[in-house]
């Protein structure tokens, strides 16, 4: 995991959010602020993330921006742009 995750919840910065100890075996790490879960969407289906995306749920749009791309596989800016004018554009029509 890369070590600059941030907690979808508060936004701490935290250093892992999961300990894997055999495939499939995992334990999600709490924050060390709010003492919550990390990131609970670790454990869930695409398509439970994708439900909560079309629901506007905050939290899996910061587990999306915050813990699923990094600065080496996504040019951040662009991408966030180019969503926020899609999301501009839906929400005139």
């Amino acid at each position: 995991m890369d070590p600059n995750n941030l907690d979808p919840n508060c936004g701490f910065p935290i250093k892992t959010l999961y300990i894997q100890y055999s495939p499939g075996n995992i334990r999600l790490m709490r924050c060390g602020k709010c003492k919550a879960v990390a990131d609970e969407y670790i454990e869930c289906e695409l398509m439970i993330l994708v439900i909560d995306l079309i629901l506007h749920k905050p939290k899996a749009f910061r587990h999306l921006f915050y813990n699923m791309f990094s600065k080496e596989t996504v040019n951040f800016e662009v991408q966030f742009h180019s969503l926020t004018f899609a999301i501009v554009k839906l929400g005139s029509t």
